[in-house]
């Protein structure tokens, strides 16, 4: 199933799905529906994550390293969906450390940006003392 919804599948390519998966294929939609679901969600629940760390690189080289961290325990399913469904789960996994990446350098700009405003502020005062020196002098 190439990332389409299971709701948007024919009754016919529900029923080729389950059969990929050894299982019935008889009843109504909503039955076949709900039996791939609950596969699905069995054959997702059961994989298992055994070391979680940082790696650092480009997405591919991630993804290779990765893949020693991760545990797929399965039953009747193929062996290219076990692969898909560790590439998902270490794209998810990569896309969660860059959005911590990015969350923490944004906060980091902003940190900068404040002390840039500071400074600003800072040496703004400074000038206008310097000028109301200057102007004190002249008058005397």
């Amino acid at each position: 199933m190439s990332g389409r919804l299971i709701l948007d599948l024919k009754v016919c390519e529900l029923r080729e799905e389950l059969e990929k998966r050894h299982l019935p294929t008889s009843g109504k939609k909503h039955e076949l529906v709900n039996r791939l679901k609950n596969i699905m969600k069995s054959d997702y629940l059961s994989v298992t994550i055994k070391n979680d760390s940082v790696i650092a690189g480009n997405l591919n080289n991630s993804f290779s390293s990765d893949a020693s961290d991760v545990t797929v325990v399965h039953g009747a399913k193929a062996r290219k969906e076990s692969k898909s469904n560790r590439i998902n789960l270490l794209m998810c996994r990569r896309l969660q450390r860059l959005e911590q990446q990015l969350n923490f350098l944004v906060k980091e700009n902003m940190k900068l940006r404040h002390l840039m405003n500071h400074s600003l502020k800072i040496n703004k005062q400074n000038s206008n003392t310097e000028r109301f020196n200057v102007s004190k002098k002249k008058l005397c």
